[in-house]
């Protein structure tokens, strides 16, 4: 099984090329299609990677800065960053140095940015950028992109030819189907599971398993009281913030929610999956 990885660029970028920036990466949209990604765009052609799942650029500007009024000592001036987030099969590092040494015109991307100039080692300015998300997300651990796109072709073949079947009987159903649709050639083959990922995968369910239990059996009575008096000051400081913090119910404009409502839902993914 392929496990998959991610990585994700953060880069300042100065309030006053924010809007070339933004010009520049709509060049990486289906011309006329704002909101769609064309895998094949000649900055960064995602399509040619065969092992990304998602790939985007996204400027991530603080739009509730005036919301901060309503907490006095909160900062008012955030900075602007530049995000570039990669979802793919196997090892993140090493898809980043590809990316770096096969896309040339990141430099072109990258150049808004705060601290980058032309003569900038491309693939090591963005892992000095590069944070580590607090949680990711994959639909289907090792489902890799060969597979998704080999069962997107058995899919359309199996409902071309669903409109010719006689039975009804699910499971009748299901048979016939499989005696008339030939499924596509070169299916994937699964590759070993990396030991070290089985490793970090069973450390991660097993640690927090083991201190529990080691401090219950050395320490039965702190640890109780601790958890207990824990538990109590948690559910007093949630209550507290319940009901001090301010409700901010000012409504987006007209404006604000048009230009949104341009890039929303016109392919896979939406703004949320900034947040």
């Amino acid at each position: 099984m392929t496990p998959q990885d991610c990585f994700v660029i953060l880069a300042p970028v100065p309030h006053c090329h924010l809007d070339a920036l933004r010009q520049h990466l709509k060049q990486m949209n289906y011309a006329g299609r704002p909101g769609v990604g064309d895998p094949c765009n000649p900055l960064v052609p995602f399509g040619t990677f065969d092992d990304i799942h998602f790939a985007r650029f996204v400027v991530l500007v603080d739009n509730t800065l005036e919301d901060r009024s309503y907490y006095p000592g909160m900062s008012d001036n955030e900075p602007t960053y530049l995000c570039f987030m990669v979802d793919c099969d196997g090892s993140a590092s090493e898809l980043l140095s590809r990316v770096a040494r096969e896309c040339p015109r990141l430099r072109d991307i990258f150049a808004y940015c705060a601290d980058f100039t032309q003569t900038s080692d491309l693939a090591g300015w963005m892992q000095e950028h590069r944070v580590r998300p607090s949680t990711s997300y994959a639909n289907w651990v090792g489902r890799t992109v060969p597979q998704v796109h080999w069962e997107a072709e058995l899919h359309r073949l199996l409902l071309a030819a669903l409109p010719h079947c006689r039975e009804r009987d699910p499971q009748r159903l299901f048979a016939e189907l499989r005696a008339c649709v030939k499924p596509p050639p070169n299916p994937p083959a699964p590759l070993p599971t990396p030991l070290s990922w089985r490793l970090r995968q069973t450390a991660h369910l097993l640690t927090p398993i083991i201190v529990a239990a080691i401090c219950l059996l050395l320490f039965p009575f702190i640890t109780l009281v601790v958890a207990v008096f824990g538990l109590i000051i948690f559910l007093i400081v949630l209550r507290r913030h319940e009901q001090s913090d301010r409700i901010i119910s000012k409504r987006p404009s007209c404006a604000n929610v048009a230009e949104l409502r341009k890039g929303e839902d016109y392919d896979v993914t939406n703004q949320y999956t900034a947040i």
